[in-house]
């Protein structure tokens, strides 16, 4: 047996090794790609079902809301848009390609990602109330990511909400505008975050629930840190919830 045999054999195995932490790297980049897109339009077609639901009901009474009808099925259609684009952006995350940033208006955001929401919320029983204040609020960013930003912090505080024992659910939206920045909380009157969790809720495939994949709060951080802002929790005056959203304003002259 030659001197160099074991060696040869050695760096064979470790080839093979190699091979196999590299594959087992792909399948969990792979599953990791399906958490996330599994987690991002839950709340698209969860709105679209509830509608869906609603439009069927409807269907079966004799005197049939036309209008309101008409209103809920474009609802829905304007729902499965939103879960495709949702889909298109997360392809574009972890294709690692760069989204052209815009001149959005942050008021607009949190009009649409509420609005998806305020539906569950009523089936919930939880009371949704935003607290915005008048006048546009112009960020730099992707309006549709931010918009999924909001809509998973709210899907957390709806999950947060319906098993709790509070006798009063409610979930509060409100902005808060200094010189250079504005930021959007989510507060609700839930659990609160358990402190010995804290500090790894914004890690990926990180959750306490078996129906959370944990993707939700890690992906919303790397989207608000792409717009050169902060994602932060903490505990809501109500003792619940509280995450906000801290974005640079732009800055927008006339002419």
């Amino acid at each position: 047996m030659s001197i160099h045999e074991p060696l040869e054999l050695s760096h064979g195995g470790f080839d093979t090794v190699a091979t196999a932490i590299e594959i087992d790297q792909r399948q969990v980049a792979l599953g990791e790609i399906a958490s996330v897109l599994v987690h991002e339009i839950r709340q698209p077609l969860t709105a679209i079902a509830t509608n869906g639901q609603a439009c069927l009901r409807w269907l079966e009474r004799e005197d049939i809301d036309r209008v309101k009808l008409h209103s809920v099925v474009g609802e829905i259609i304007k729902l499965a848009y939103l879960a495709s684009e949702t889909a298109d952006r997360i392809k574009h995350t972890f294709a690692g390609d760069a989204l052209p940033f815009g001149i959005i208006d942050f008021r607009a955001v949190v009009d649409e990602a509420t609005g998806i929401v305020r539906s569950e919320c009523d089936d919930e029983r939880i009371d949704l109330i935003t607290e915005i204040g008048v006048g546009k609020l112009p960020v730099l960013g992707d309006h549709i990511q931010l918009r999924q930003v909001l809509l998973n912090l709210l899907a957390n505080a709806i999950e947060a909400l319906r098993c709790a024992s509070a006798t009063k659910k409610v979930i509060t939206v409100d902005i808060q505008i200094d010189q250079g920045s504005l930021t959007a909380s989510v507060s609700d009157t839930g659990p609160g975050i358990d402190s010995d969790i804290a500090h790894r809720i914004f890690e990926s495939l990180f959750s306490t629930k078996a129906s959370n994949m944990g993707m939700g709060l890690s992906i919303s951080r790397t989207i608000v840190q792409s717009h050169g802002g902060r994602l932060e929790a903490s505990t809501s005056a109500q003792g619940g919830a509280r995450f906000a959203v801290n974005l640079p304003r732009a800055f927008v002259t006339d002419g």
